[in-house]
């Protein structure tokens, strides 16, 4: 786990600091100085950038399903059990509420029952 995200890390990097534009320009200085011709630069840029691509989706992948695997790891519950409990509580509240408001009422009709009986 600590290596995938130690490649997640790095890939992002990557990602942020070598963009297209900069592999173009690194192949360009390297065609002016006749290390490369243009057409391998056009093609090595091209390479770099799919392979890059490449590798962040399969890293990308990686974390989906590690991520994916978390709340069984850890025990914890998933969204929609939360939301079905959330909601029961919610359910569970309003039927509290309209027993301890007919309670409240019987109260106070038991209260006033002595008095209209003594009048």
């Amino acid at each position: 786990m600590f290596e995938l995200m130690k490649k997640t890390l790095l890939a992002g990097l990557g990602t942020a600091v070598i963009t297209r534009t900069k592999v173009k320009e690194i192949m360009e200085k390297m065609v002016d100085q006749g290390k490369i011709t243009s057409e391998e630069a056009e093609r090595y840029t091209q390479e770099l950038m799919e392979n890059g691509e490449k590798e962040l989706k399969e890293i990308s992948d990686q974390i989906s399903k590690s991520l994916g695997r978390l709340p069984s790891t850890f025990n914890l519950a998933e969204k929609d059990t939360l939301d079905a409990l959330l909601s029961r509580v919610d359910n569970l509240e309003k039927r509290l509420d309209l027993v301890e408001d007919n309670l409240i009422k019987h109260v106070h009709e038991a209260r006033q029952a002595p008095e209209t009986q003594s009048k």
